[in-house]
């Protein structure tokens, strides 16, 4: 039987992507651990990590984040919503999360975090939301640490890959990848593809929770394989990668114009 850790970050309780992931991996595996990383980061880190994004994108870019904050936190807010009602709606088996297995850090890659995981001694680890994790998280896991990708990658790599979608016309980058986690983002070998079809002008909180579940059942089924000793990788599709940031709310609204204009 294998000892899984969940590795996720302070919410958790609330997250019903993270709930509706436990509960499936709980329910098969037991001796399934939460590691979280609590607190938030003080004020001037944040700021820090703004500015540095904010310079990395340029600033026509930048002014157009600032500029549609406010459609930007409206979007947000209903697909957050939506995409909660949809996954909570979704069947899974009945597992509280186990008090006796649930591990705080105070960091995402600190030596505190290492120490932890070291003593739990996984045989693999979920990226669950912690945050960018570094080699001697990721490779502390006996067999490694896999991702959930909401996005067909390395087609398309990085944020709202779903979204990114919607907005690009491109209908082949919907879906989810269950990929090993590796120093680059969402570059790590692919072991299944959930590919989902769009209905009609379906929205994002939609096509979001059904990848969810496709990815889900796929990401059991890879370590189902993996306990079996199996070892297996995708080749990727052949198509050129993509790397998209976060998605501004100019674009949230013209893609909500585009999907209201062709159901009216």
């Amino acid at each position: 039987m294998l000892r899984i850790v969940l590795y996720t970050r302070d919410g958790f309780r609330d997250d019903p992507l993270f709930l509706y992931l436990h509960a499936h991996i709980a329910a098969r595996w037991p001796d399934t651990h939460v590691v979280a990383v609590g607190g938030r980061s003080a004020p001037a880190q944040a700021a820090l990590r703004k500015w540095r994004k904010m310079r990395r994108v340029g600033w026509r870019r930048a002014l157009e984040f600032l500029s549609s904050l406010p459609l930007s936190l409206f979007f947000r807010a209903r697909y957050e919503r939506e995409i909660a009602e949809g996954l909570n709606a979704l069947a899974r088996p009945l597992m509280a999360i186990d008090e006796s297995r649930l591990h705080w850090t105070g960091s995402v890659n600190g030596p505190g975090t290492v120490a932890a995981l070291q003593a739990i001694q996984p045989d693999v680890m979920i990226q669950a939301g912690a945050g960018i994790v570094e080699p001697r998280i990721f490779g502390i896991a006996r067999l490694g640490m896999l991702n959930m990708h909401h996005g067909i990658a390395p087609l398309i790599r990085g944020v709202d890959s779903i979204l990114w979608a919607l907005w690009e016309s491109k209908p082949g980058w919907i879906g989810s990848t269950i990929h090993w986690v590796d120093e680059g983002i969402d570059t790590g070998g692919v072991l299944a593809y959930s590919r989902i079809e769009r209905q009609f002008q379906e929205g994002f909180p939609s096509l979001f929770v059904r990848a969810t579940e496709a990815g889900t059942a796929q990401l059991l089924a890879a370590i189902e394989r993996l306990e079996r000793g199996e070892h297996w990788k995708l080749e990727p599709p052949s198509e050129e990668s993509a790397y998209r940031s976060t998605i501004s709310g100019w674009q949230m609204l013209g893609i909500e114009m585009r999907r209201n204009r062709l159901l009216s």
